[in-house]
Parts: structure tokens; sequence; C-alpha cells
């Protein structure tokens, strides 16, 4: 669930002031509006689900440990988990 937005668009365009520091920790940024981009080319569920775990991942590995948007993006992270599991 990503009522606030945080991951609707790439993170240099929400916030360009990381920009530079992003992009140096951020080799493969992703996003849902990415994702919905590149909806129709995914060749099998694993690269979708690859894609979803990424935007989550990238903020983790961005943001500090245990900061506000770090564990928005675990808890995301970590319940998307839960329903591959369940599903899969």
């Amino acid at each position: 669930n990503d009522a606030g937005g945080v991951f609707h668009k790439p993170a240099v365009e929400l916030h360009p002031e990381i920009a530079e520091s992003y992009r140096k920790v951020i080799h493969t940024p992703m996003d849902f509006s990415t994702i919905r981009k590149r909806i129709a080319k995914y060749r099998s569920f694993s690269e979708f689900q690859e894609d979803l775990i990424l935007v989550f991942k990238n903020s983790c590995t961005y943001n500090k440990d245990g900061s506000e948007y770090w564990k928005y993006a675990k808890e995301n992270w970590e319940y998307l988990d839960t329903i591959f599991t369940q599903v899969f």
C-alpha cells in the first residue's frame, strides 16, 4: 500500500535535491510508474516480482536504517513477501 505516493514516481523526480547522491548509490532505480510502463513487456511473473522488490530494496539501501522512508519500504517489502509466499 503506497497511499503516500512515495514509490509512484522515480525518487529523483519526486526529490530532485537527492539526484546526485541517489544515482551514486542506486544503480538500477525502480518505481511503480516504471513498472506500469513495462507491464506488457514482462516475460514472466518473476521478472515483475523482481522489479516490485527492487522498489523497496532501493529505498532500504538508500535511506538510513530506521528512517521513515526505510521503515515504510521495509514494511511494504515484508507485506509483499507475505503475499508471494501465500500465493506461491
